[in-house]
């Protein structure tokens, strides 16, 4: 599990036992936690898999660089 995920589930964890406080028993906050929720899961999960690749693309460009560099010493 990612830091990412771990930390998507700590919040969903912190939402929920607001939730469940009697102040906030009230249809349209339940629904506007489960969004936020759904929200942050999604962002969480998308992040990371941007991240993921950024670092690929940032490793192809990488490995491109290294390429010409050798052949253009081959070259010499």
């Amino acid at each position: 599990m990612t830091k990412w995920q771990k930390r998507a589930i700590f919040i969903c964890s912190i939402l929920k036992t607001k939730t469940q406080n009697p102040v906030l028993e009230n249809k349209e906050m339940k629904k506007l936690v489960v969004s936020m929720t759904v929200g942050l899961v999604l962002a969480a999960g998308l992040g990371h898999a941007l991240a993921n690749s950024l670092k690929d693309v940032a490793m192809d460009a990488n490995r491109v660089q290294n390429n010409k560099v050798e052949a253009a010493i081959s070259m010499h």
